[in-house]
């Protein structure tokens, strides 16, 4: 034993690039296992919403150049057409909710969004991305609020013209929130 430590000892500085190429290795699979876990730990997070037996209906204006084309149709007269269909989507038996929305599909490359600051910080920008949706919309992809209930006290605060901000948001501006809320709320004016 003493011998095989004088020879540790006298071949040290050798010794000295394997341990400077272990830790090298170690330092890299270390990083490399952690992005991986931290990857996949990302991925398998639950998402707040279900898109499970939800269908997609796109609708858009006709062109002039549709022989169904008709000039004397307002943007009016097609909201009141696409809320017609709306509704009698949702009076269908097997169709439990349906919503309008724009850009507010889930998993959705465009969006809406908007920047802004709050009055006491002028160096801090918040981005938003605008949900445009009827109240049913937190119905249908049954979102949760962040004390754990269901979608009602969601669809009810957009009912009353309120802005919902996600739990993130809230935390991270935890000074401007009151302990009572269940969710963060701003009236529009």
């Amino acid at each position: 034993m003493k011998q095989l430590l004088k020879q540790i000892y006298n071949e040290r500085r050798s010794n000295a690039f394997l341990w400077i190429e272990l830790l090298l290795v170690f330092v890299v699979l270390w990083y490399i296992i952690d992005l991986v876990y931290v990857t996949l730990h990302i991925y398998y997070q639950p998402m707040g919403f279900n898109i499970e037996n939800t269908y997609v209906l796109r609708m858009n204006r006709l062109t002039d150049k549709s022989t169904d084309f008709n000039p004397e149709l307002t943007v009016k007269d097609d909201m009141t057409a696409l809320r017609e269909i709306a509704g009698r989507l949702s009076r269908h038996p097997e169709v439990e909710s349906v919503c309008i929305s724009q850009n507010s599909i889930p998993y959705n490359e465009g969006c809406s969004g908007a920047s802004f600051r709050f009055p006491d910080n002028d160096t801090v920008w918040i981005s938003t991305m605008d949900r445009w949706t009827t109240p049913e919309y937190y119905k249908v992809f049954r979102f949760r609020n962040i004390d754990g209930s269901g979608h009602e006290s969601l669809v009810k605060a957009l009912e009353k013209n309120t802005i919902i901000v996600p739990v993130d948001v809230a935390d991270y501006y935890r000074m401007l929130l009151s302990t009572e809320k269940t969710f963060w709320v701003k009236k529009l004016a």
